[in-house]
């Protein structure tokens, strides 16, 4: 399983790396309908994990603490 996380982390920054200048402000949708631009997508994509891990161990992110 951790191979496969790091598999998909790398093509997930890759696809990111691509992304230059007026891109980042590209909107979209996300699954549930809500509006996002590229670069707020992948703020959402570092909180969320983040955010859920706080939910299940109830320890604070060193960077926030």
């Amino acid at each position: 399983m951790a191979a496969q996380l790091a598999e998909a982390a790398a093509a997930l920054a890759g696809r990111f790396g691509a992304v230059e200048g007026d891109q980042w402000q590209r909107p979209g949708r996300r699954g549930d309908g809500a509006a996002f631009t590229v670069e707020a997508f992948g703020r959402y994509f570092i909180h969320d994990p983040v955010h859920h891990l706080y939910d299940v161990t109830g320890v604070p992110h060193a960077a926030t603490s």
